[in-house]
């Protein structure tokens, strides 16, 4: 009987979810690494700035950063630094829900695309993708819209809001990857 690999590389894909044409990543990541690290990862390839809560869902549980506060906490979010992706996804196939910062509410499909074998030491890579990501604090896909849409009455007000620099068919991959690299190196 073969054995079983304990530790493999995820190929995933995510896609920011409202907006046509999709704004979308494939990544490479460790199958081992937290759904903590998972989130610093996505906020790289997609481009965020972690300045917001986040989430991800299951059909079965939440996952995020619990808050502390027996006020504001019912116990249903799990502790996603405890939890690696290889327990939420185990499958070419499998989905993950992952929602970043809740008053804009940016929804993300994760997908499982491939199992590949294990590969030691080697950093999360983005290996492809398409379109910027939207600017953080725009107001969510309506706001992403207006930005985009040079016929909106809005548009040159959130154009100069965001510095009149957004470009939304920019894709880098080797400043995701410089930024990955340095995400994977040794925390000082």
């Amino acid at each position: 009987m073969a054995a079983v690999a304990l530790r493999n590389k995820y190929l995933l894909r995510i896609e920011l979810e409202g907006i046509d044409p999709v704004i979308w990543r494939t990544f490479e990541l460790d199958s081992s690494a937290s759904l903590a690290v998972l989130h610093e990862v996505v906020q790289i390839v997609m481009g965020w700035d972690n300045c917001h809560l986040h989430q991800f869902a299951t059909g079965e549980a939440v996952y995020g950063v619990p808050d502390h506060d027996p006020e504001f906490d019912d116990g249903s979010i799990v502790d996603g630094s405890t939890v690696k992706l290889s327990q939420v996804l185990k499958a070419s196939g499998d989905t993950l829900l992952y929602t970043y910062d809740f008053g804009d509410d940016w929804s993300h499909k994760l997908i499982l695309v491939e199992v590949l074998p294990y590969k030691k030491g080697k950093a999360p890579t983005c290996v492809d993708g398409g379109r910027a990501c939207p600017p953080e604090n725009i107001g969510g896909i309506w706001g992403y819209e207006v930005l985009t849409d040079p016929r909106n009455p809005n548009h040159r007000q959130y154009v100069e809001w965001q510095g009149g620099n957004f470009d939304p068919e920019s894709f880098d991959v080797v400043t995701i990857n410089r930024k990955l690299r340095k995400l994977a190196s040794p925390r000082r």
